[in-house]
């Protein structure tokens, strides 16, 4: 009957309601910022160097390799960078790590906002990989409540999402709330080591958060109950020859 067909899409459209939230992140992709923070030259081999600066909104450390090979992170132009198309806009973030272990990259920056009881956050990102996966082995990308993680991206679950066709993609990271929402704002926190043997640069750009409330089992019964009406439905009218194909 019509009428069951309707009631099963409106019972399934008020289920998915829920609009995503985006919340600012201040220079998410970098825009107008020109500058590098690079591990310091004026020190001796086998002594640690860093140093650390902010990249517009952003705090970033930069730490050279107990073999005194060094590193950096750069904003600027995809075109000054050496980067592909930036994934919106024209200026990215660059990393470099040495082909030697023990180099450090940090980039991070902590919000106002905080997290919110029973929600979903959804971080995501624009990088290039490059064509050298293994150079992100030791990297990792984190959401986090004041300076503790809350849900962290690395190693092989990492790498095994890069698709290696050296121009940027999309990486998510996700994160729920329960009762009572971890304490303290939320960071994001991009870190990069280097590794012997995997040397080089990868791109980053066009990081957005968002917020969703997490679905309550009520909602989640109305929606499989809309299901359900749709499929009694068309079976129906399979059954009576008055179904068309889909």
């Amino acid at each position: 009957m019509k009428k069951t067909f309707l009631l099963g899409a409106s019972l399934l459209a008020g289920a998915m309601l829920a609009q995503a939230t985006p919340i600012t992140i201040p220079d998410f992709s970098f825009e107008g910022i020109t500058t590098t923070i690079a591990s310091p030259t004026a020190f001796g081999v086998g002594v640690i160097g860093t140093n650390t600066g902010p990249i517009g909104a952003w705090s970033a450390y930069s730490g050279a390799s107990i073999g005194g090979l060094l590193g950096s992170i750069s904003s600027g132009t995809t075109n000054s960078l050496g980067a592909p198309a930036g994934a919106d806009g024209t200026y990215v973030g660059r990393i470099n790590l040495p082909a030697g272990a023990g180099a450090s990259i940090d980039l991070s920056q902590s919000l106002t906002n905080t997290f919110l009881a029973n929600s979903i956050y959804t971080l995501s990102f624009e990088i290039d990989g490059g064509t050298t996966a293994s150079l992100l082995s030791g990297s990792s990308i984190s959401l986090e409540a004041g300076s503790t993680p809350v849900a962290t991206l690395s190693g092989t679950a990492f790498t095994s999402l890069l698709d290696g066709n050296n121009d940027f993609q999309t990486l998510s990271l996700m994160f729920q709330t329960g009762n009572s929402p971890p304490l303290g704002n939320i960071g994001i926190d991009f870190n990069a080591n280097s590794l012997a043997g995997a040397g080089g640069n990868f791109f980053l750009d066009n990081f957005q958060l968002d917020v969703i409330p997490a679905p309550e089992p009520g909602t989640c019964a109305l929606g499989g109950m809309g299901l359900l009406l749709m499929a009694i439905e068309w079976r129906r009218r399979r059954s009576s020859g008055k179904a068309t194909n889909p």
